[in-house]
């Protein structure tokens, strides 16, 4: 996939078919819009998805997001789009009237043969332009439009800011069901205390990315995907209160005990996807008791997949194999 980053600079010469939004999550709405463009592809036009450049501003909460840039550059690679544009919002751009947004952006270039939106996709000056204006002009431009209704769930659509409340209040089914899989983040294990390993719960260890979405602190059934293979675990979102004196001063971190694993993986990028919020962050008396709640959490994690069908795996606790 080729990334055009912050630049007016640019020209696509080859026929596209286009979809353009914030795509924060890349949820099931997304992946309507996604899978429109992969059938066009099939025709012969190279895919596009069109997004305005956000730079990260770390550690602000208001502008964290369910899928950060890399994240974003990642799952579309992988999805098969070709290009993904991530335009630069100047004063002036911000002030492209509507039709010259499609006359000289849509259209030149981007070279769009195709364009697919949702219904209540806006754009151009004081978001003036909509789906009526892309379906008008689409004769006079020579693309072809679709406009693809919203997906809901439970008879309600799917955004991202109801699958970003959903995972604020630790509904984490819930948001996997609109998002299409889990919420998980990616990230290279870094050395801990080593405190797990001596009470036989070792794990491995995240700091929580600063643009990425803030989940309720506590404790989570989860999977790991590491070297190929993908393993149960419970995962601490927190502080470590039991171990850490100053513990609201603390970095944020992610700490995953895989169940059935036992091997190092420092400076190893895994990927953790969070199933389930099982019970809040405690401070516990003393490592003995600690350890007697991690005995009772991996318990509720092994059944927890199990009642779900482990997708009919039985055999151990590794779930897959790439």
């Amino acid at each position: 996939m080729q990334v055009i980053c912050n630049t007016e600079d640019f020209q696509i010469t080859e026929k596209t078919a286009v979809t353009l939004g914030k795509f924060d999550g890349i949820h099931k709405g997304h992946q309507l819009l996604l899978n429109a463009l992969l059938e066009k592809k099939k025709q012969g036009l190279k895919t596009v998805v069109f997004t305005f450049f956000v730079p990260p501003i770390l550690g602000r909460e208001d502008v964290r997001q369910l899928t950060p840039n890399d994240e974003k550059k990642k799952f579309l690679e992988a999805y098969g789009i070709d290009y993904l544009i991530e335009y630069p919002f100047t004063e002036k751009v911000r002030h492209t009237a509507p039709k010259d947004f499609i006359q000289e952006i849509l259209c030149k270039k981007l070279c769009a043969a195709f364009v697919a939106a949702g219904p209540d996709f806006c754009f151009g000056y004081e978001r003036k332009g909509n789906v009526a204006l892309l379906e008008k002009m689409s004769s006079l431009c020579g693309y072809e439009f679709e406009v693809f209704d919203k997906v809901s769930y439970k008879e309600e659509p799917i955004s991202s800011s109801r699958i970003r409340e959903c995972i604020g209040e630790g509904q984490m089914e819930e948001a996997c069901e609109m998002l299409g899989r889990p919420f998980s983040l990616t990230g290279t294990v870094i050395h801990g205390k080593a405190i797990g390993h001596t009470i036989g719960f070792a794990t491995m260890n995240l700091v929580w990315p600063e643009d990425k979405l803030l989940v309720p602190i506590g404790v989570y059934l989860s999977k790991v995907k590491i070297g190929g293979n993908t393993y149960q675990a419970i995962t601490n979102v927190g502080h470590r209160p039991t171990v850490e004196k100053d513990a609201a001063k603390s970095d944020l971190l992610l700490e995953a005990h895989l169940l059935q694993y036992s091997q190092m993986a420092y400076g190893e990028e895994i990927e953790v996807s969070l199933f389930h919020y099982e019970r809040p962050e405690v401070r516990f008396s003393g490592l003995d008791a600690l350890k007697d709640q991690l005995k009772k959490d991996t318990l509720a994690c092994v059944t927890y997949f199990e009642e779900r069908g482990n997708d009919g795996k039985k055999e151990g606790f590794i779930e897959e194999k790439a």
